[in-house]
């Protein structure tokens, strides 16, 4: 089930947070799934109160640790990209004065492992920023012995500039903002979720190769996401320039996918050089905010944040996104460390190369790791981590990019804390907790940027019991020499003509009905199930609900059926394995329905007897794919 990176909306006040489907509706991964209690108890937060005071008169500084020369460059380092005036965090940790008052206070959240918030161990795999994520234990006992000198300020003149992590994107070259100043209502205890529909971005097609946002008022604004807008003309509704209410998910109905995501805590994304996201010239973008107001702000407080970005227009390999996640666990009440694993594998054929991973769960999550076994059974850690901060996610972008081979399985794990030793319960006592969107629910979702490349040409199939499949080498390799009864194009991507059979290319959601371009056969009838169009067929359908066909027939002649897949090598998305049943009988386990490099295309090819007046074929979404029923197209001839 792959599928960008589409956060969800996260509330923060009890019961109130909503948040979007994923971009794809995000269907569970299968086949292979695990489930570990544990009813150890995890550590409380000890911190010390803190001192009254700072010191007046710093103490003098002999030969040990002081201000300037060790602690300033520590924080710097670590800990100011918040606590810093007017940060996300506590204190102004640039100033002696006020990080002298709070040490205590910090070597105690250090001990605890509250600060530095939780982050994928660099260890398992290095990211850009993990050595300003990640303490070492060396700042840990600095900070001690700082403490234990009573905190000396030292001579000025050892001050030592550090670098700190970057909050902005260096380079932006285009970016996108509401029309408006929005002074956020809060109407949802505290909560509002708020989208906007923005352009401004490049006319012809490009690339965007990093990314990150401009935060304008950093007191209200608890995350961000940013969708792709479908093409076509928008209802007037959304377009407004002072947005509109999104609670609940009501953009989905004009996104395409969600490209981008931020809160607190991350740095830019950027992807290696020669990689980029593939964009429509004038893309329309939705900004997805949620606002929270934590009971203390003042009133009017207004933002016009944005997202900006580094484009080009040419790249060597195109990202896409991704989405792996369980959606189906119930997390037992007073477990401390309830697990679920489950998994997904890269297909026969392909390499799969993963840029960016983004865990994500609610404020139960305690812990998460994600790795790879290939073939061998050798294993590798893509990100691990025994913490997680719902306050701090980050999205991990791979100082070198991770490389899973042919029919690696990589396989996930979210922990969660339904246990009164958890401080950022939302229910207390605690009750069994299952998926869902609101911030009082939970999730276990893995979104990123990745690629694929082909390893070598063929079909990757689990199993053909009836009828034969072959790649389309070319547009005119369909072999038609019966009678045509029936051909339609379901939309998406493929050849336009083929043995004279016209594949209409007026292909994608726009489409309500299927398109039976031969001649004397506008009016063919058929009836379709499962699909909200039959453009949804290819992308838009609901995954794991199998995709009904049905087909008048005479009952005892001879038929040949084929079945048409092109789901084409460039936009792919996702890794479409697929079933198919003829007439109540399962012809086809597990297909790749995508096209490889330098072909038109797969079909799949039956000869049958009709058993009665109605000819049916069911496609649905194989275990260890996506869950999306795909078909693009369909001929039926009598023989």
């Amino acid at each position: 089930m792959v599928l960008l990176i589409a956060l969800m909306a996260c509330g923060t006040s009890e019961g109130t947070g909503d948040e979007t489907s994923a971009p794809d509706g995000t269907a569970d991964t299968a086949p292979s799934e695990t489930e570990t209690p544990d009813e150890t108890g995890a550590p409380g937060d000890d911190s010390a109160p803190p001192s009254d005071s700072a010191p007046d008169t710093a103490p003098p500084a002999e030969d040990g640790v002081t201000w300037y020369a060790d602690v300033s460059p520590l924080l710097q380092r670590h800990c100011t990209r918040c606590h810093q005036e007017d940060g996300l965090g506590v204190g102004d940790f640039n100033s002696y004065p006020v990080a002298a008052a709070m040490a205590e206070i910090m070597l105690s959240q250090i001990d605890a492992g509250e600060m530095p918030p939780p982050a994928s161990d660099p260890e398992c795999r290095d990211y850009l920023g993990a050595e300003h994520l990640v303490l070492p234990d060396d700042a840990r006992d600095t900070l001690a012995a700082w403490i234990a000198a009573g905190a000396p300020e030292g001579d000025p003149a050892d001050a030592v500039a550090q670098e700190g992590a970057l909050d902005t994107l260096v380079g932006a070259d285009a970016a996108v903002y509401p029309a408006v100043d929005y002074a956020p209502n809060f109407s949802r205890e505290g909560n509002e979720y708020r989208c906007f529909v923005v352009d401004g971005l490049p006319e012809e097609d490009f690339y965007i190769t990093a990314m990150h946002p401009e935060i304008d008022e950093w007191s209200v604004v608890h995350h961000i996401v940013l969708h792709t807008v479908r093409d076509g003309a928008l209802d007037p509704a959304y377009t407004q320039p002072e947005g509109f209410d999104c609670y609940g998910g009501e953009h989905g109905a004009i996104t395409e996918s969600a490209i981008g995501v931020w809160a607190p805590g991350m740095l830019p994304v950027e992807l290696p050089e020669g990689v980029g996201v593939p964009m429509r010239g004038g893309q329309r973008m939705v900004l997805e905010f949620h606002y929270y107001d934590p009971g203390d702000l003042e009133p009017g407080a207004a933002d016009q944040s944005g997202y900006t970005f580094r484009t080009t227009e040419l790249v060597e390999t195109e990202a896409f996104p991704y989405t792996w996640g369980i959606t189906d666990m119930v997390i037992p009440a007073d477990v401390a460390a309830y697990s679920r694993t489950s998994s997904v594998q890269v297909p026969a054929g392909l390499d799969l190369t993963l840029y960016t991973v983004w865990p994500h769960m609610h404020v139960l999550g305690s812990g998460y790791e994600l790795y790879s076994a290939d073939q061998d059974g050798v294993e590798r850690c893509v990100v691990a981590s025994d913490g997680y901060d719902f306050e701090n996610q980050y999205v991990y972008a791979f100082t070198e990019p991770f490389v899973a081979g042919p029919l690696s399985e990589l396989e996930f794990t979210c922990t969660w804390n339904n246990s009164s030793s958890n401080d950022d319960l939302i229910h207390d006592p605690p009750v069994a907790t299952a998926y869902g969107p609101n911030t009082e629910d939970e999730m276990c979702f893995f979104y990123g940027l990745y690629s694929y490349a082909d390893t070598e040409t063929g079909i990757w199939v689990g199993e053909v019991m009836r009828g034969e499949v072959a790649l389309l080498e070319s547009q005119l390799d369909l072999d038609l020499d019966g009678e045509l009864v029936f051909a339609a194009n379901f939309g998406g991507a493929g050849p336009t003509d083929i043995d004279g059979v016209s594949f209409s290319a007026a292909a994608g959601p726009a489409y309500s009905a299927a398109s039976t371009n031969v001649p004397d056969f506008d009016e063919a009838p058929a009836s379709l199930s499962g699909v909200e169009t039959v453009a949804a067929s290819l992308a838009y359908n609901t995954p794991w609900e199998p995709l009904t066909l049905e087909y008048p027939v005479e009952a005892g002649r001879e038929y040949r059926l084929q079945l048409i897949f092109f789901e084409n090598y460039y936009s792919r998305q996702g890794f479409r394995r697929l079933d198919v049943t003829v007439d109540g009988e399962q012809v086809i386990s597990a297909l790749d329905a995508h096209t490889q490099a330098n072909t038109a295309g797969i079909v799949y090819t039956l000869d049958l007897t009709a058993d009665d007046d109605t000819l049916s074929v069911v496609v649905e979404g194989a275990p260890g794919g996506d869950g999306y029923p795909l078909i693009s197209g369909l001929t039926l001839e009598a023989r």
